[in-house]
């Protein structure tokens, strides 16, 4: 191939080999010869010669080859042989699978794994599920009310996360408190251990209201995968509002969804400040599906 393919050509060429392939078998007499046998040398050479498709509009049905072999329908009226359409359709569906996918002659393997999944828009599951499930925790003093409740809340979500459709790659935990330097995180492949973790969180110190919540936010993005969600957990406001312009461009270009799961609020930014800069989407839900009636999900 070249090294700048021309992948809308491509895409139609298979297109229009793909529709002879297929009509093939309907519209021939293989499949009264060869049975569902998939012919291999297809497009290799011709043979002359002419069959007849048998159907109303066919001008040649009354001629020679008489009566029409084509079997593209199901019922009698529409199709000749109609009792070898279900024949045809499954010939011809392996037929696509060796155009495609054989080891020697498929397209597959003319094209290569990167140029064919292009053409035809193709993502693998890896690529697709390559997201991450984050949480971003305020673990000062004032929490001990709270932890065991958000605690249980974020297992749950993540229990929760293995029904979905595509799993999370890793879970992320990040930690803040009060000094900055306390800021940590850990992330794991295990949604077990993801839950052990949680479990064994504890809180203390932070004397003051405002913490270092954007801190805390701004490790759970470098720890975070794009697309994915980020969740904050707090019961105050953030001191560290200097670092606004950093979350929002951060949040914005790995594409993160966040989730401000709040339980107070006290001098500082305002949370809903960050919400109403429509820079990226923001969930709103009720905080009773997390089972936390004091939780404020902005």
């Amino acid at each position: 191939m070249t090294a700048n393919p021309h992948i809308g050509l491509i895409r139609e060429k298979i297109g229009y080999a793909l529709y002879t392939l297929q009509e093939f078998y309907s519209n021939t007499n293989w499949v009264e010869l060869k049975g569902d046998t998939v012919y291999e040398d297809f497009g290799k050479g011709f043979n002359t010669g002419k069959c007849s498709i048998g159907t109303s509009d066919d001008q040649s049905k009354d001629r020679c080859a008489i009566g029409g072999i084509y079997k593209g329908r199901s019922t009698k009226d529409e199709a000749p042989h109609y009792y070898l359409h279900e024949h045809a359709v499954s010939t011809a569906i392996r037929a696509t699978q060796y155009f495609l996918l054989d080891e020697g002659n498929g397209i597959y393997n003319l094209l290569g794994r990167k140029l064919f999944m292009d053409v035809f828009h193709l993502q693998s599951k890896e690529s697709v599920v390559d997201t991450s499930l984050t949480f971003v925790v305020d673990v000062t003093g004032s929490m001990g009310s709270d932890i065991d409740a958000v605690i249980t809340s974020l297992a749950t979500i993540v229990t929760d996360s293995r029904s979905l459709e595509f799993i999370p790659s890793k879970y992320v935990l990040v930690t803040f408190s009060d000094p900055e330097n306390l800021t940590t995180g850990r992330e794991t492949s295990d949604w077990v251990e993801m839950i052990g973790w949680m479990r064994n969180l504890t809180v203390s110190g932070g004397d003051d209201c405002p913490e270092y919540a954007l801190s805390g936010l701004l490790k759970g993005i470098e720890m975070s995968n794009r697309n994915s969600k980020i969740y904050l957990c707090t019961d105050a406001s953030a001191k560290d509002s200097e670092k606004v312009s950093d979350l929002i461009h951060g949040l914005t270009a790995k594409s993160l969804t966040p989730v401000f799961l709040l339980t107070g609020n006290c001098d500082g930014i305002g949370w809903e400040t960050i919400k109403t800069l429509e820079h990226f989407p923001i969930i709103n839900s009720n905080c009773t599906v997390l089972g936390i009636g004091s939780i404020a999900i902005l």
